[in-house]
């Protein structure tokens, strides 16, 4: 995926940022955990994925001045934790930027649905409470792209998480960070 020259900057500056604090050996010390994670969390993009909700669809239909929230699909200070744990994998730039590019897709969602949302994630981002390819399923979010249509009614799932999720990223997630429970 190509960004602009500055969605590229701001990806190197993020990478650097982590880097930096990854290097000096902070991530070892609890005290540097969250803001090393807002590096993350600041820096990514919003790419827009073409992905809606049933609900922020009606909304823009009914309202010519609506304007919609948009839900990172890969909630980006949980992915720092997870890219900070499995640095020896991410200190390449190349496999760091991927990730970036995942965790800066956004879905166009009403400011409602982005509180519920929300909720899946714990006290703090290094807790969540239900698996990330599993919050609009839980919240009742129906999602909509013109190209493909909803994403409940035509692939082989029931509730199909539409968007790509980084290999390891479930696997580490029930491991590391799940907490699981109700909203």
């Amino acid at each position: 995926m190509r960004l602009t020259e500055k969605k590229e900057s701001k990806c190197k500056v993020t990478y650097n940022g982590l880097a930096g604090c990854m290097n000096a050996g902070l991530w070892d010390l609890s005290i540097y955990k969250r803001d090393m994670t807002r590096i993350f969390y600041e820096g990514v993009s919003g790419l827009r994925t073409g992905w809606e909700s049933k609900a922020a669809q009606d909304m823009k239909m009914n309202d010519k001045n609506f304007k919609p929230t948009f839900d990172h699909v890969l909630a980006p200070q949980t992915t720092a934790y997870f890219i900070c744990d499995n640095w020896d994998r991410f200190q390449d730039f190349e496999e760091f930027r991927k990730i970036y590019l995942i965790a800066s897709q956004v879905c166009a969602v009403t400011s409602y649905e982005n509180n519920e949302l929300k909720k899946w994630t714990g006290k703090d981002s290094s807790q969540v409470l239900c698996p990330i390819n599993e919050r609009y399923n839980r919240c009742g979010i129906r999602l909509y792209h013109k190209n493909v249509g909803w994403n409940d009614t035509h692939l082989e799932t029931p509730f199909h998480y539409p968007f790509e999720v980084p290999e390891g990223y479930l696997e580490y997630e029930a491991k590391t960070l799940l907490q699981e429970q109700g909203a």
